[in-house]
């Protein structure tokens, strides 16, 4: 059982992993990037046998997401430097290092809809592109 939710531990995200369930609040993604679990979720964004490779991925671009918007690097530059110096293992995990690396030094432009919601950005990319394709009927 997850002792707590909005603080979680490796203990509760490895529980949650080994149960296979759907994020137990709409915010997990936030909650698991609390600074506790840094070196886990680094772990496991980086192993392809990880059933949640992907969310992990995506937790690791939301933390950058949330320091760029923050402006506050230098609260978080022990978390950064820490993942930064770990070794890279998936070609996902070597892009995600090169574009936080990027944006961190002020070199590309952010994007919120892809470093906060990168699980999710091909369909937030498909709806808009849909949207802009679709005329409504005339009256």
């Amino acid at each position: 059982m997850i002792k707590n939710i909005y603080e979680p531990d490796n203990e509760d995200i490895l529980f949650w992993l080994a149960h296979n369930e759907k994020w137990p609040d709409s915010d997990w993604d936030l909650y698991v990037v609390n600074g506790k679990n840094d070196d886990l979720v680094f772990q496991l964004a980086n192993d392809k046998a990880c059933p949640e490779q992907e969310f992990f991925l995506h937790c690791l671009y939301y933390f950058v997401g949330e320091v760029y918007i923050s402006n506050d690097m230098e609260k978080y530059r022990e978390r950064i430097d820490n993942l930064f110096s770990k070794t890279v293992l998936l070609p996902s995990v070597v892009q995600w290092k090169e574009k936080a690396a990027l944006l961190l030094a002020g070199k590309i432009t952010f994007d919120s809809d892809f470093w906060l919601n990168y699980l999710f950005y091909q369909d937030i990319q498909r709806r808009n592109i849909e949207d802009l394709l679709y005329e409504p009927n005339s009256v």
